[in-house]
């Protein structure tokens, strides 16, 4: 085996680790949320890192990015990883992750945090998930 496929292996490994994690972390938001906890299930932070590797994924610096640059980035034309559908459920998610970090309880709904959780999910599949499936 070649460097470059060792390489490609490792990278493919820790994507399955991340989202393996990923999903243990929006495990806990959703059992918050089914007992209707929106406080505990804000899942932002696991929403923010997602957005980060998924950047960090296709080359796109994200250093010192706010949240909605990098966004906006994501989906630009001359990157393209979002579509335009998904930055605006990005925003949104952005929007309840902001609100939760900051304790701003009644910024946000409930159900604002189940399509949070369920974009994430979405993302960490299709990102770090897809390649693996045969």
């Amino acid at each position: 085996m070649q460097d470059l496929d060792y390489l490609i292996l490792i990278n493919e490994w820790a994507d399955e680790v991340r989202a393996e994690t990923f999903d243990r972390f929006l495990d806990h938001a959703k059992s918050y949320f089914e007992e209707s906890r929106k406080m505990e299930a804000g899942a932002g932070v696991v929403f923010e890192d997602t957005i980060r590797r998924i950047a960090e994924k296709y080359c796109v610096s994200q250093k010192g990015e706010k949240l909605d640059d990098l966004i906006s980035r994501l989906s630009s034309e001359d990157v393209g990883v979002l579509t335009k559908m998904e930055a605006k459920t990005a925003r949104t998610a952005a929007h309840v992750r902001t609100k939760s970090t900051h304790a701003q309880w009644d910024e946000f709904t409930l159900p604002d945090v189940e399509r949070a959780i369920n974009f994430t999910e979405e993302l960490v599949e299709k990102h770090f998930r897809e390649q693996n499936v045969a």
